[in-house]
């Protein structure tokens, strides 16, 4: 079994008389506007509403049984902390060589500006270890601006 790609995109959509996909709006750079309150200090995962889909084509030589296998997503921000996992279980169907993944992914958390990547994974079936197979680079600029101070609660002790 063989990765061929994998591309961030807004969406994609298959043609149901063709079977064709139609890759829409490609993704390589997100920029955020954000308002903070001046007195919350630094806030980390800040989940910003945004719609992605990774979609991926992987290939195989002999098309027999069915081969299910495991995909996997890892989501990492600038200093290499993971900051989210996608998993999925899928399978190439009997006699098809050519199999596509769509994963939809709604929401990503953020920390700061930086290159955020998408590492993309797979296991066989029986296997214990992912192997990396891609990995999707995404610029993230984030524009702060300060707000209004909130006010913050003291939390109750016994």
């Amino acid at each position: 079994m063989q990765h061929l790609w994998s591309i961030l995109s807004k969406k994609s959509v298959i043609d149901s008389m063709t079977n064709n996909i139609s890759i829409m709006d490609v993704i390589d750079e997100v920029k955020v506007d954000l308002t903070l309150p001046k007195n919350l200090g630094e806030i980390k995962n800040i989940g910003i509403p945004v719609e992605f889909e990774i979609t991926s084509l992987w290939y195989r030589e002999t098309p027999n049984d069915e081969l299910p296998f495991y995909f996997r997503i890892e989501f990492y921000d600038p200093s290499g902390n993971i900051l989210n996992v996608f998993e999925s279980p899928i399978a190439f169907q009997k006699d098809k060589k050519r199999l596509r993944s769509q994963s939809k992914i709604q929401g990503l958390p953020i920390n700061d500006s930086g290159v955020y990547k998408f590492i993309i994974n797979f296991k066989e079936k029986d296997t214990e270890n992912y192997q990396k197979v891609a990995e999707l680079p995404i610029d993230v600029i984030v524009n702060k601006t300060a707000g209004e101070e909130v006010p913050i609660q003291p939390t109750a002790t016994k």
